[in-house]
């Protein structure tokens, strides 16, 4: 009879052949999971050697079941750019002499992502069955095991299911075994859970893809706050609704070519280009600080003048466009309902309503559209990127800054129902102005906060305790409050780590207090964290410390990421804290205290 291993055991495993050969040893596997039907192991940097004394070490991230009843065992390769998974015919495992142990029969199965399950070495199998002398009832057994592997793969099962995978991964990043130092390595976990969960859920059948677009910055300048409202919202709202298992698409545009460009060039004395690649690049780094990992296209506006011009087409096909020698305008009075959106749509003056959707011009860069030589109108780039990303359909949300509420998303509008006759989203997410001191910022009074120079932690909460259409007036009050919900949240979440209890829960208090983010109620979210950490405090129940810490997990806060990066070195503190308290030795406990307080931890 097996025993029972313990969570982190380091254990070998050893593969024989039929006949008690030994073929082939790994060394320093970790137990993950040991169960009644199973017990998961994890490797990475596992010693191997072979029948032949060759000597490797295991080089990606994997995950090994074995099973106590199957006659197979399967080992996971985790790959971001899609899981390989190797399947061996073998016997149930036995443990023993701190060895799993196992029989392989030289029958084995693959399957790569998005391929079908294959069955290889089929000739190596018919040779060894006539080698070791296979019985009848043995191949009927490997056989039978094949089928159900099948029934396993049709079900989305067990080791078919990807979501039970992700757990593992976000388990293991959670107790700090996916860091490595391998450059190639380093931001392997988030590159993982985010395209593995995203393929679950695109793959699905069952869930409709949520269409989502929110509209980027100008980059002619460093990016200020106001600039990281709109995508943070929209992110918060793209990781609510993954984690309630709904796929999403989420666009975002860079326009990379603009007259504000081309004056901040024409001033400081160099290509336009220059300047656009300078605060693009800087702006795709503030995605990368601020925790914005959800868009699945980022696009420019140079690199997709085909697509515009594919989309200009079709506005000039419906016949709702003026021609004149400087460009071509949209016909806004062949729009029906224009102006319907923000309650303009009475006494309109068309005729001032119109807008270019290609300007011609003289000042480089120019580029060619029919009989113009110029740019393509701002308005049109985001209605052209949501055709060609959803295929003309409405989307279901559209986020971007109340102040382009009119005439930008107006106008996105308008050209939409030229085209297909219906509005280009069913809900609008306009985020409110941020100010400080009650003041609007700008440049003439030399208030404006860059984006790189405000805590991204501070400012994600700050936009999770407002209503996403109110106004934001940032002061030294409101930081304040953040950083001491910051610091009440690191405690508890500390408290999870000691407990064993950083773990994520998917259940109807999770999914109830996440559907507010869904419902974009923002507010009632934060106060379903407080609720259940006032419930803690007063039960000490550690289910409810695992509520919690999914809800702060799901927000990616830095703090949270540098907690748990270094979770064995706070552990280790903690722990030789409490031996100096509880010995009496206050002096040297008291350096540790200050070390765990510096950290906000206790």
């Amino acid at each position: 009879m097996n025993k029972k291993t313990h969570k982190y055991q380091k254990v070998n495993i050893q593969g024989f052949k039929h006949d008690g050969t030994l073929y082939r040893q790994w060394n320093n596997a970790i137990v993950i999971a040991d169960d009644d039907e199973k017990l998961v192991l994890y490797l990475y940097r596992a010693k191997v050697q072979d029948i032949k004394d060759r000597k490797y070490s295991v080089t990606e991230p994997s995950i090994w079941f074995f099973y106590k009843k199957h006659f197979f065992n399967a080992l996971y390769l985790l790959r971001p750019t899609g899981n390989f998974l190797y399947i061996n015919m073998s016997s149930p495992y036995f443990f023993e002499d701190n060895t799993v142990k196992y029989i392989d029969y030289d029958l084995d199965l693959k399957d790569y992502a998005d391929k079908e399950l294959e069955i290889v070495d089929i000739t190596e199998f018919k040779a060894n069955k006539v080698k070791y002398n296979y019985s009848n009832e043995l191949v009927n057994i490997l056989f039978k095991e094949v089928n159900t592997l099948l029934d396993w793969k049709e079900q989305h099962k067990d080791i078919f299911n990807q979501e039970t995978l992700n757990n593992y991964v976000s388990n293991l990043a959670n107790d700090c075994l996916l860091l490595f130092k391998e450059k190639k390595l380093k931001y392997f976990a988030n590159q993982y859970l985010r395209t593995n969960r995203l393929k679950t859920l695109v793959q699905s059948k069952h869930d409709n893809i949520i269409k989502l677009y929110t509209c980027g910055p100008t980059v002619y300048d460093s990016p200020h706050i106001g600039n990281m409202r709109p995508v943070l919202t929209s992110h918060i709202f793209a990781k609510a609704n993954l984690f309630h298992q709904k796929a999403i698409t989420f666009v975002h545009n860079i326009t990379d070519i603009d007259d504000k460009i081309i004056q901040r060039a024409d001033e400081e004395g160099v290509h336009p280009f220059e300047i656009s690649q300078k605060y693009s690049r800087e702006y795709v780094q503030l995605l990368k600080k601020y925790g914005i990992r959800t868009i699945t296209h980022l696009v420019y506006v140079t690199k997709s003048l085909v697509m515009i011009k594919g989309y200009l087409n079709k506005l000039l096909k419906s016949n709702k466009v003026i021609y004149e020698d400087d460009g071509v305008l949209l016909d806004i009075s062949k729009v029906e309902n224009y102006g319907k959106n923000v309650n303009r749509d009475k006494d309109i003056d068309y005729e001032e309503a119109n807008f270019y959707l290609w300007k011609q011009s003289d000042i480089q860069p120019l580029y060619s559209f029919n009989k113009y030589t110029g740019r393509p109108g701002w308005h049109t780039e985001c209605a052209a990127f949501i055709n060609n990303y959803f295929h003309g359909e409405t989307i279901d949300y559209h986020g971007g800054g109340m102040d382009l509420k009119f005439p930008h998303h107006e106008n996105e509008n308008a050209q939409h129902q030229a085209i297909y006759g219906k509005d280009i989203t069913k809900n609008w997410m306009h985020t409110g102005q941020i100010f400080y001191e009650n003041k609007k910022m700008s440049k003439s009074l030399g208030n404006i906060i860059k984006a790189d120079d405000f805590e991204p932690d501070i400012f994600k909460l700050i936009i999770l305790g407002t209503k996403i259409s109110a106004p934001i007036n940032l002061n030294n009050v409101l930081i304040k409050q953040q950083e001491n919900i910051i610091k009440k949240y690191k405690k508890i979440i500390f408290e999870a780590m000691l407990y064993n209890c950083d773990r994520i829960v998917v259940d109807d208090t999770t999914k109830e207090a996440v559907n507010h983010l869904v419902e974009l109620n923002f507010q009632k979210y934060l106060f379903s964290i407080d609720k259940l950490i006032s419930n803690y405090n007063k039960s000490l129940n550690k289910e409810t410390l695992k509520h919690i810490y999914t809800l702060i997990n799901l927000m990616d806060f830095n703090w949270h990421d540098h907690l748990r990066k270094n979770k064995i070195k706070f552990l280790e503190l903690y722990r030789i804290w409490k031996i100096h308290h509880d010995n009496q030795d206050y002096i040297q406990a008291d350096e540790y205290r200050e070390m765990l307080l510096s950290e906000s931890l206790i």
